[in-house]
């Protein structure tokens, strides 16, 4: 079975010959261990390039960039104002995404004053298509995007959104719709141009709970949430839900909305590895899993340890594939844990 092919099946909890490999790049550590480049910014060049020589069975790729575009006036500033407006700032802890710091929207007159984004703007396949084009369908192509929470809770800051959840709830509906609108058309255009897997980018939660109780996700959020997946799987295309945090109050929605697969299964946001392989596992693929606190304090030894831990609680019957349950490689994490998780997953990749 050759990657692309390994990676899909097992997204689809379908039988597959081995556990994929595959995790999200965040680590300039490991891009200049591999490639002898430090990127200043996430390059897909050299995540396909890093992606190949760890052998894994996919590579992600960016809509538009890792962040959304910042606007002609402050592109290339250390605090700039992206297309819908937020304010963010880069510091030597933000990459490859800058911390935000002021927002536009309070009242729906501010959201009026938005233009929306362009969807269809052609620069924004740029990442994607290199990423095809130099895969040559050799291993899978994941393009990202964010969801529509998302969208909102950086258009608004979440004081800003839970003020508006109780003053204001048709800005939040409004705001979500517009998120939404936009959103399909992304994947629309990512499909098109195609991507195999689509990436949502969604948090929902703080490693305690939920950001927003149930009911509120369930009426400002999911109905928005779930549209943009079914349209995602109406093309065949399978869709990967990230999200940290603790999603126990709210896990059923999230498998109900139809994705194939959920990312990053955090332990210490309460997420338990095996109670969820065991409600869902028959459902949707499990990708993460691996402790976060190992993987950046632990010794190679320990990360071995937690890569076969994690794959005994969740390997069986297949539809998982051990990554960060951070969600990602990131320059926190020591090299040679990193490696030694890939090491170890490629060591313990049979069932």
């Amino acid at each position: 079975m050759e990657s692309r092919e390994r990676f899909i099946s097992t997204l689809f909890v379908k039988p597959a010959d081995k556990i994929p490999l595959f995790e999200f790049l965040d680590s300039q550590n490991l891009f200049e261990h591999l490639t002898g480049v430090r990127p200043a910014s996430y390059d897909t060049k050299l995540a396909v390039d890093c992606c190949f020589k760890l052998g894994f069975d996919a590579v992600w790729a960016p809509f538009g960039g890792i962040s959304a575009f910042a606007d002609e006036e402050s592109s290339g500033k250390d605090i700039y104002v992206d297309e819908w407006g937020v304010t963010y700032k880069k510091t030597e802890f933000s990459w490859p995404c800058d911390s935000p710091i002021a927002f536009p929207v309070k009242t729906q007159k501010d959201l009026d004053k938005i233009t929306v984004p362009d969807a269809g703007r052609p620069d924004r396949l740029i990442d994607i298509k290199k990423a095809l084009e130099l895969t040559d369908g050799k291993m899978a192509v994941i393009g990202g995007i964010c969801g529509p929470f998302t969208i909102v809770y950086l258009g608004m800051g979440y004081e800003g959104l839970s003020i508006a959840t109780i003053d204001d709830p048709g800005l939040i509906h409004n705001f979500h719709e517009i998120a939404a609108d936009f959103l399909i058309k992304a994947a629309k255009q990512m499909i098109g141009a195609g991507v195999d897997v689509v990436y949502i980018g969604e948090d929902l939660g703080f490693n305690t709970a939920p950001f927003l109780s149930p009911q509120q996700f369930r009426k400002f959020t999911f109905p928005h949430l779930k549209k943009l997946i079914a349209t995602i799987r109406e093309n065949n295309v399978p869709v990967i839900l990230h999200s940290d945090g603790n999603l126990n109050l709210i896990l059923e929605d999230i498998v109900e909305m139809g994705i194939n697969a959920l990312n990053p299964i955090e332990a210490n946001a309460h997420m338990d590895l095996k109670e969820i392989k065991k409600r869902y596992g028959k459902n949707i693929c499990l990708l993460g899993g691996i402790n976060n606190d190992v993987l950046c304090n632990g010794t190679p030894e320990m990360v071995e340890k937690e890569v076969k831990r994690v794959i005994d609680i969740a390997g069986p019957g297949g539809g998982f594939i051990p990554a960060s349950d951070s969600g990602d490689f990131r320059n926190e994490m020591p090299l040679e844990n990193v490696l030694a998780a890939v090491e170890a997953i490629k060591k313990y990749k049979d069932f």
